[in-house]
């Protein structure tokens, strides 16, 4: 045989031997154990995962091509002794070319010198050690324990994959010590195993293991997804006869923007079919004005004062839900439920802040590019992402569309004789108002579409007060925004659809709501998270209760720490003396009742303007509303009188606003936390913030 032909097919199967091995691994630990250890946060794109299967069929085709490529650079550069010597560099070149693109992805993803130092540290070595070793065969039998597949694999893809799912977040010592130390053993036991063999010992072993671990993960991987697992039937003595509960928050929607509110704009048509059979509050009032507290509010029956799920200057970590604080799901499986939840808002209701706690299923289904801004860098997934011809501009949440099809793989599962809780979020009104055709872009068509960058940016300098919004970007993003709640309502209408062709519709207890509002620059103001005036905090708020037939309407002042007695009240539970709230059944005694609402800002607003270091809070009672700040900003609103809160009328009520005061600031002295209060987010869930635009 031609000499030159002998090496090259030598050359390629070196190639194919690395990459057969590395593709193999990084594959099951990026679409296989990963979904073990985190099965709440998955990819419901189908396309996704097989085009992980593609990215592994390109690098076992496009690796063993540039291994064969380095050879031949490499023989030009000098020609081999002897075989031995030309073994020895055929297997170094396929393994710098794993090392080559994978520090390359390494590179792409690590943020700074310093972290890209420490990442770059082992495959630099690795590099290091396969060039000098590559020259001799004595050098290359000696360094085979180092560079031989199975070494060099495992060296470079444990300590990434250690950071990201079994070492602490945020805790660099531990990090660098622990995998450091993971290190250290894999070359120990290399040693033993592959000590004094010649280059090329165990390759054999290598592609077979090749095959076995890539058919187990496929088989795990796509198997995971595909499940679906809930209790089966009611241990004996549960009680059955129980109605269903739903509870669906629809993520920054304000009440004054929906048609059935009384908007101009036809925004929700399947939300008032569906109020035809409901109960429809128009003085709903969340708890707080960003999703984190409001939805702790929703499951806990208390306020944010008490809870603690929110931000407290200068602590930028985000308080956990106190474990003396049962939720409503842990409440419900009490009482014999099944309970789900399938969630877009990833980064304030991830489960580890408590809201998971209760849930027999807690998903939290997220987009490609988000997953891949949270996990541990990959070759195959950011050639995956090229295949499929996703950027880093995609919306950083799912779609309704998703989030509803995830609910109809789940529906059927239900028809077992148990009651069940199914809580959703969706999150499409959220910006960046991108809802797909034909919603996107239903009420205007924008001068310029702008990219999160561009938003943010006209957000951080109306904060700063440094400019206004003008009258031609507010109409442009309250068109936007509005054609987020359509097509927010579209898929409500397409849920309610499942929910009635599964037989879970009339004797339900559905409750529609949402977690707050969105301002467009008012008082200077944008987003959420930054006031309790009521475009914050005013929020749509539909009931269907079980049996329900006619619409019922209401106007007393509600607030969403009525959620959980109100659902215990139906179900003839008793209701504990601990929660806030009272059930919306009791029609008597809400309007003689206080409600409030707090607003502790964001961290990320601290650094742009100090007006954010500040907590607001706000009474409300017999139509009026009082509104105190930690800095002493005080302002008396009628509201039946000015709706959008323009007079401040202290002057003309006194008395009113003598007593509003006393009885909120009585308030927040009685209404201390828990002693047990816990803090604590972590990096991981900075990170989720920045996949989502939270942090810039």
């Amino acid at each position: 045989m031609n000499p030159a032909v002998f090496y090259w097919r030598r050359a390629l199967w070196w190639g194919l031997v690395y990459w057969a091995f590395y593709g193999a691994v990084e594959y099951a630990l990026a679409d296989a154990v990963s979904e073990w250890l985190r099965p709440e946060g998955t990819v419901p794109y189908p396309e996704y995962w097989l085009a992980g299967v593609e990215a592994l069929l390109v690098w076992l085709v496009c690796g063993p091509l540039l291994s064969a490529a380095g050879a031949g650079i490499w023989f030009l550069a000098g020609q081999p002794r002897n075989a031995e010597e030309a073994e020895a560099r055929m297997t170094r070149s396929a393994g710098l070319t794993v090392l080559l693109v994978f520090g390359y992805v390494l590179a792409r993803r690590s943020q700074g010198l310093v972290p890209t130092v420490l990442a770059l540290a082992v495959p630099a070595g690795l590099i290091a050690a396969g060039l000098v070793a590559g020259w001799s065969a004595r050098w290359s039998r000696w360094t085979w324990f180092l560079m031989n597949p199975v070494t060099l694999t495992v060296a470079v893809l444990l300590r990434p994959w250690m950071y990201f799912y079994v070492l602490p977040k945020g805790n660099a010592l531990v990090q660098i010590s622990f995998s450091s130390l993971a290190f250290l053993a894999v070359l120990a036991l290399s040693w033993l195993l592959f000590r004094g063999k010649p280059a090329g010992w165990g390759s054999r072993f290598a592609v077979t293991a090749s095959v076995w671990i890539v058919a187990a993960a496929v088989v795990l991987g796509f198997g995971l997804r595909a499940r679906v697992s809930l209790p089966g039937p009611p241990a004996e003595g549960a009680q059955a006869g129980r109605p269903n509960v739903i509870l669906i928050t629809l993520d920054t929607v304000r009440a004054d923007h929906l048609h059935l509110y009384g908007y101009p704009r036809q925004t929700t048509p399947q939300l008032e079919e569906f109020a035809r059979q409901a109960t429809v509050y128009s003085g709903a009032i969340s708890a707080a004005d960003w999703t984190a507290p409001s939805h702790a509010t929703m499951m806990t029956g208390l306020y944010a004062l008490r809870h603690g799920v929110r931000y407290d200057y200068p602590d930028v970590r985000l308080g956990h839900i106190p474990q003396s604080a049962p939720t409503l799901a842990e409440t419900l499986q009490h009482y014999g439920y099944r309970t789900a939840a399938i969630v877009a808002n990833k980064a304030y209701l991830a489960p580890e802040i408590g809201f998971g706690r209760g849930f027999d299923l807690y998903r939290v289904p997220t987009t490609p590019v988000s997953l891949e801004t949270s996990r541990m860098p990959s070759v195959l997934r950011s050639t995956r992402l090229h295949l499929m011809g996703i950027s880093g501009a995609d919306t950083p949440y799912v779609p309704g569309a998703k989030i509803a099809d995830e609910v109809g793989k789940l529906l059927p599962k239900w028809k077992r004789g148990r009651p069940e809780f199914l809580f959703l979020n969706l999150m499409d009104a959220h910006w960046p108002y991108n809802p797909p055709p034909p919603f996107k872009n239903r009420f205007m068509t924008p001068t310029k579409d702008r990219t999160s960058a561009e938003f943010y940016e006209i957000v951080k300098l109306v904060d700063q007060e440094k400019r206004v919004v003008t009258p031609q970007e507010r109409e442009e993003l309250v068109a936007a925004y509005d054609s987020g709640i359509a097509y927010v309502d579209h898929e409500l209408g397409r849920l309610f659809q499942m929910l009635r062709a599964n037989g879970l519709f009339d004797n339900s207890l559905i409750i529609v709501s949402a977690d707050h509002g969105e301002v467009f620059g008012e008082r200077s103001l944008m987003e959420h998270g930054v006031s309790v005036y009521q475009d914050q905090v005013h929020v749509p708020l539909i009931v269907k209760y079980p049996g329900q037939k006619a619409r019922q309407d209401v106007a007393v002042t509600v607030s969403l720490v009525d959620l959980f007695p109100t659902v215990l009240d139906v179900l003839g539970a008793p209701v504990p003396r601990r929660l806030a709230g009272i059930t919306l059944r009791k029609a008597d005694k809400l309007a003689a009742r206080p409600v409030y609402a707090e607003s502790y800002a964001l961290w990320q607003k601290w650094g742009v303007e100090e007006r954010f270091i500040d907590v607001e809070r706000a009474v409300y009672l017999g139509g009026l509303k009082m509104v105190l700040t930690t800095k002493g900003r005080r302002e008396l609103y009628d509201l039946a009188a000015d709706p959008n809160e323009t007079r401040d009328v202290q002057g003309s009520k006194p008395e009113q606003a003598a007593q509003l005061e006393r009885l909120l600031r009585t308030w927040q002295q009685n209404y201390i936390k828990p002693g047990d209060q816990e803090l604590g987010m972590g990096q991981e869930a900075v990170d989720r913030l920045k996949s989502l635009g939270y942090v810039q």
